[in-house]
């Protein structure tokens, strides 16, 4: 059987494969390569992961369920159209394993570390009070033990605030590693190709003792 999309936790071994087109090996944007001074762009909010738990326990107001919808449904084809045309130094897609999941990646991948400004990261409406009210995915948590040991916190630090930037995604968006003189031409670019956003919400520099920082202030 071809299968694919997700891990499964099983006692029977199993392979999936699902090929779903072809690209230019002098085209690929991988998630190694990113440089100390590039800022680093996000082209969908995130909290999927947290809306589609408050769906499921029947819970989630319908705004908050459409605007998760229209985020997942939304291809990343114009940011990957956008950064194409502009260039980048590395990418990676926001899905299973969380924002810091995946740039811990970037961060290890590149030899470099990465400082997220949480403040400046976007987030689904609804997102932060089901958060609250201890409604999120079991791979959040999960995702958030795995990374910890690799963030600097800032002192008191929500735990809300972890599991957040830990929420498990399906169907987020990109984060776009970039020359800081190329950003604001990169954020135009997505913008025009009809990306769900464009926000600068961090910045590579050179490799630290860990490999995360967030920044709140």
């Amino acid at each position: 059987a071809v299968i694919g999309g997700h891990t499964i936790d099983d006692p029977e071994p199993k392979f999936g494969l699902s090929v779903t087109g072809r690209i230019h090996p002098d085209r690929i944007f991988s998630n190694t390569g990113a440089l100390p001074g590039d800022l680093l762009i996000l082209t969908k909010p995130i909290g999927t992961g947290i809306i589609g738990t408050a769906i499921k326990e029947g819970v989630a107001e319908t705004a908050h369920s459409l605007a998760a919808v229209e985020s997942m449904v939304t291809l990343n084809r114009g940011a990957s159209l956008a950064m194409r045309a502009i260039g980048a130094h590395a990418c990676t897609d926001i899905t299973g394993f969380g924002l810091l999941g995946h740039m811990l990646k970037v961060a290890t991948g590149s030899g470099v570390s990465i400082e997220l400004d949480y403040r400046a990261i976007p987030v689904l409406p609804g997102a932060r009070e089901y958060i609250g009210r201890g409604i999120f995915p079991g791979g959040s948590e999960r995702n958030l033990t795995s990374v910890d040991a690799e963030v600097l916190w800032p002192s008191s630090f929500p735990d809300n605030g972890r599991l957040l930037l830990a929420d498990a995604q399906t169907s987020g968006g990109l984060v776009i590693s970039i020359h800081p003189e190329l950003a604001d031409d990169l954020v135009s670019e997505i913008i025009d190709q009809g990306a769900p956003c464009a926000v600068p919400i961090g910045r590579v520099v050179e490799s630290a003792a860990k490999s995360l920082v967030i920044c709140s202030d």
